[in-house]
């Protein structure tokens, strides 16, 4: 990973491509032209590596998120006591 990557240089909707590839969300076409837009564009193809190690990293640590049934319930104890 070279020091030429700016983060804030990736083209948006690849980056968004790359992020949704990444768990098994992407549609064929998305993957087609995600595919396309990095055989040309070296600063998305950084964010991808990087976006990749990150990811793997998180798995290994063993890091967890609340599922979206757990953050519902969060928020709407919230909602019913809010000086809590």
């Amino acid at each position: 990973m070279g020091d030429d990557y700016d983060s804030r240089n990736h083209c948006q909707n690849n980056g968004h491509y790359c992020d949704k590839s990444q768990y098994g969300e992407l549609g064929f076409w998305e993957y087609l032209k995600m595919q396309i837009h990095l055989i040309f564009c070296k600063s998305c193809r950084q964010y991808r590596k990087k976006n990749k190690k990150l990811t793997q990293v998180i798995e290994k640590a063993g890091i967890s998120t609340l599922s979206r049934e757990e953050v519902e319930k969060i928020k709407s104890r919230l909602r019913q006591h809010p000086e809590e």
